[in-house]
């Protein structure tokens, strides 16, 4: 979603945000969701078969929010609720909006990247819940909203979003490219020849 601003809001943990309307929540630049049938089974009935919801995974720089959401993560304790919010700053104004019931932190990554002038130091999370809702506003040729709602069965352990990669994330580069480890030996050996002060 091309200019669009990602918040969360994460219960009674506060945010850097000083946006209009999102004051003190927690600013994301990436994030990811999905649904998967629970039953695949090719012989199950059609009222058999319920959606599941995947855990929900946010990135975000380290902020004043990271060591709240640390302990939280560190003592399992639960949170309310998690309300995600997507709006697109364009004409076709665009806001959606994920609400997380019942939310637990279940992992965090953190990320540092030493470059030359400065250290970037971001992180990734994964939040499980109970229930979930979508809703779905916007401003241009459409009034009111659109809300899909859905509660996890019991029992349920939800899986990490998919990956939507064109090729399988478990797969080497030279695998994807088809060259074998003599081919990828062969290339190294060439540009260093080419490129001697590299070695």
């Amino acid at each position: 979603m091309e200019f669009a601003e990602v918040y969360l809001a994460l219960g009674a943990v506060a945010g850097n945000s000083q946006a209009e309307g999102h004051k003190g929540e927690i600013e994301l630049f990436d994030w990811k969701w999905g649904l998967k049938m629970a039953d695949k089974s090719p012989d199950a009935r059609s009222a058999d078969r319920q959606a599941e919801g995947r855990r929900l995974s946010i990135s975000k720089a380290v902020d004043v929010a990271s060591v709240p959401m640390m302990a939280l993560l560190k003592s399992g304790a639960t949170c309310g609720t998690a309300t995600l919010t997507i709006r697109q700053r364009t004409e076709k104004a665009v806001e959606l909006k994920v609400i997380l019931k019942s939310v637990r932190l279940m992992s965090c990554d953190l990320n540092v990247q030493c470059g030359d002038m400065e250290v970037v130091l971001d992180e990734d999370w994964s939040l499980s819940y109970d229930e979930v809702e979508v809703r779905y506003k916007s401003d241009h040729g459409n009034k009111g909203q659109k809300i899909f709602a859905l509660k996890m069965p019991p029992g349920i352990e939800q899986e990490e979003p998919a990956q939507l990669t064109a090729a399988d994330s478990d797969s080497s580069l030279s695998e994807q490219l088809g060259l074998t480890k003599d081919d990828v030996i062969k290339i190294i050996e060439e540009y260093l020849k080419k490129h001697p002060q590299k070695k």
